[in-house]
């Protein structure tokens, strides 16, 4: 799957060359025989405008002073354009754009929990509920975790272990197949684990969250400790 650093410089790709076209510059060529570029002598012929490799077609070139500097390319899930090295994409290594290569890696990543769950949307949307709460509850770095992790709130070491574990528990819970409810926590200052979790309403789950006297008790008990801290 793609990561966050490498969508980021698509999306900049995407950008740059568009603010090439709309700015009419010559390094963008639409016909090679009209550019009057040199396109004999070359080791490996350079793909024609409309030849496909996978899900990307190309539309034009990037050039400079030594020549193609790269391809213009469009995937067939969006109008964008953006630029590929030609070795790649002959090489068959550039097939896809980011979207298309995170929606892949989606489902190659659930396929091994078919068997347990075979909807393809009950079991994404479930196991990506699943990951939302390890996130909040694990991950320190994630906004949330201050109102889950931070105060003891974990997602039980069978799920996280094991994520067919957890759909085949969830299955047996009321609601599960409801896309309309929300996983909740049965008990708001316990974690996700068996015995613990139902699917509720929106309104159902929000008079689930701490009492304002909850949290205060909570905050004097924090203050408390602090106090005893040794300095």
């Amino acid at each position: 799957m793609p990561s966050r650093r490498s969508a980021e410089r698509h999306e900049r790709n995407i950008r740059d060359l568009r603010a090439l076209v709309d700015a009419g510059s010559r390094s963008v060529v639409r016909d090679m025989a009209a550019s009057g570029l040199p396109t004999t002598r070359r080791k490996y012929p350079l793909p024609c405008i409309g030849h496909r490799s996978g899900k990307l077609t190309v539309t034009g070139y990037m050039v400079g002073a030594r020549g193609v500097r790269a391809l213009i390319v469009r995937c067939d899930c969006s109008p964008d354009e953006y630029t590929v090295d030609h070795h790649n994409f002959k090489d068959f290594k550039s097939t896809r754009c980011n979207l298309c290569a995170k929606q892949a890696a989606s489902k190659k990543r659930y396929w091994q929990y078919a068997e347990v769950m075979p909807n393809d949307a009950h079991r994404t949307r479930l196991l990506n509920r699943l990951s939302a709460a390890i996130t909040r509850c694990h991950n320190a770095g994630n906004s949330r975790y201050i109102h889950y992790g931070a105060r003891g709130i974990k997602v039980c070491d069978e799920w996280r272990n094991d994520r067919a574990a957890f759909l085949k528990y969830i299955q047996t819970v009321p609601g599960w197949d409801d896309p309309t409810l929300q996983m909740d926590r049965e008990n708001n200052n316990e974690g996700y684990a068996p015995g613990n979790i139902r699917f509720a309403t929106p309104t159902q789950n929000t008079r689930n969250r701490r009492k304002i006297a909850e949290l205060e008790a909570e905050l004097a008990r924090l203050r408390s400790v602090i106090s005893r801290a040794p300095t």
